[in-house]
């Protein structure tokens, strides 16, 4: 029997989604971190190489006692430089966790309705103010994809006085109970790897 591309396209994405889930979940250890941090600069979220600004060899990461365990380091004769492994990334101004973030990213790609006292209380950010901000740096991300998107095939999705309407059944894959709901922007982020330098974003 073969599969169809649409039951390809789902399989695929629910393989990543599990790959993510093993990768997020449960406790936090520095063996963990750095499986994270290895698959996020798979998918192109983290930098894989990184060149110090002194001497421009490349830099190595090295293991530390910091929040992200690891940071990027260059000792060559020079004064020791480091850098967060964050570095020209989304993640690089953001106090959060790469776990929390990650995490976020992938309610956020599921398109459930999110409810911020929720995800405070599953420890995904402490605060309203952190999920808000969290939530506008997505959506910078979606709309440069968008953007990027539309240069490459020329097409556009919706517009200034244009929704796009998305069908309930299309998230919830069961029989719809009500009417459809309107959704400006939306990005798998976990099927289609996104990068977007700081500047890009207006961090």
């Amino acid at each position: 029997m073969f599969l169809t591309i649409v039951d390809v396209d789902t399989f695929s994405r629910m393989s990543l989604e599990r790959k993510l889930r093993a990768r997020i979940e449960g406790k936090q250890t520095k063996r963990k971190t750095l499986k994270l941090i290895k698959w996020l600069q798979r998918k192109h979220l983290l930098k894989e190489k990184l060149r110090c600004p002194l001497c421009f060899h490349k830099m190595k990461m090295f293991s530390v006692t910091k929040k992200d365990q690891y940071i990027w380091c260059c000792k060559r004769g020079h004064k020791r430089v480091s850098k967060t492994i964050r570095a020209g990334s989304l993640f690089e101004k953001s106090k959060s966790s790469l776990f929390n973030w990650m995490k976020y990213i992938y309610r956020f790609s599921q398109g459930l309705r999110l409810r911020q006292i929720d995800m405070i209380s599953d420890d995904i950010a402490g605060s309203s103010t952190t999920l808000s901000k969290m939530a506008r740096c997505i959506r910078r991300v979606c709309i440069c994809a968008m953007e990027r998107q539309r240069r490459k095939n020329r097409q556009c999705l919706g517009g200034r006085k244009e929704f796009v309407v998305i069908d309930e059944s299309c998230f919830r894959h069961q029989r719809k109970v009500c009417t459809p709901f309107l959704v400006r922007f939306k990005s798998e982020l976990l099927k289609t790897p996104l990068f977007c330098s700081p500047h890009i974003l207006g961090l």
